[in-house]
């Protein structure tokens, strides 16, 4: 009998478990609750939205081995508590609906939309020299490649966008993709740096002044990563200069941004609450990973999407 205890409660998730294994048992532990006195499991399931008192749940439960995030980041969580336990998460399920996200802000930055709509005749109907421009002679730099930045590649090479990558550890395998070795030649005459990296140490205030420096003047910014790859001070520095023209972010260094924040009032900010990664889809593509990985803990086989945690990611 595998034991699992869950800070989630999906009845979707747990039905789907019991469905395909009838040797699981399931119990609950709710957020920022003690663990009772002898509570004994194989696998803890923690919500990534929540990470925070989970090394005490970690020392308190007996016997566990494996612990499995819903969701692809763990920002918060306690590594130091692992020890030798395994940690699991669910990378790469929001891969196509953030890339769709970030080819919409590409297309509408393109197609200056939405300031194309009229509520009214224009004085010039059907004019060629709207100010739009085609992605097919425009060139986009992704800062990492892993499944979010392929799932981006794919899409943006369909639009004819010349794509380039940078990555910490190996080559973009994706033809059509041409490979950066460093920063400043990832985007040098880019029109859209898309931040597609892990939060670790070496990539914290990855656009800095220094780095802006580097991109083109008016070059449109991308960021579904996370907020503390952009020092937000030499942001607002670099737009005043003209360095980037837009930022489109999903993400924010301090998650939720306070009233008065000003990317909720510069017009060169278009900000969204860190909902990229949604659609109808997300909760069943997350059941799938950790059944897939239950099977493999039950067989005592290596899991899928170990986090590394001397890598950070």
């Amino acid at each position: 009998m595998v034991k699992i205890l869950s800070q989630i409660e999906l009845p979707e998730l747990e039905q789907a478990v019991k469905s395909a294994h009838d040797d699981v048992d399931i119990s609950y532990l709710g957020i920022g609750e003690n663990v009772p006195a002898g509570t004994s499991a194989d696998c803890l399931l923690a919500v990534a939205s929540n990470l925070q008192g989970l090394d005490a749940v970690i020392a308190d439960i007996e016997g566990l081995k494996w612990v499995q995030v819903v969701g692809s980041g763990i920002d918060g969580f306690p590594l130091n508590a692992l020890g030798d336990r395994v940690l699991t998460t669910c990378k790469g399920v929001s891969a196509v609906p953030i890339a769709e996200w970030v080819m919409a802000m590409i297309l509408t930055r393109a197609k200056s939309l939405p300031g194309q709509w009229i509520s009214a005749p224009p004085e010039t109907w059907s004019f060629g020299n709207a100010p739009m421009a085609s992605l097919n002679t425009q060139k986009l730099a992704l800062v990492g490649f892993g499944t979010i930045g392929r799932a981006i590649a794919q899409r943006a090479l369909a639009f004819g966008m010349q794509v380039s990558a940078m990555t910490r550890t190996s080559t973009p395998d994706l033809d059509g993709v041409n490979h950066a070795s460093s920063f400043s030649e990832l985007v040098k005459n880019a029109d859209h740096i898309v931040l597609a990296a892990p939060s670790t140490g070496a990539t914290h205030h990855l656009l800095n002044r220094e780095t802006f420096a580097a991109l083109k003047p008016g070059a449109h910014l991308i960021n579904i990563a996370r907020g503390e790859l952009v020092n937000e001070a030499d942001l607002k520095t670099a737009l005043d200069d003209g360095i980037i023209s837009c930022a489109s972010l999903d993400v924010a260094q301090n998650e939720p941004l306070t009233d008065g924040h000003w990317f909720y009032t510069d017009a060169r900010i278009r900000f969204s609450p860190h909902i990229s990664w949604g659609d109808p889809e997300i909760v069943e593509r997350m059941t799938r990973v950790f059944l897939e990985n239950l099977a493999l803990f039950k067989n005592d086989l290596p899991l899928k999407n170990v986090f590394d945690v001397e890598a950070g990611y």
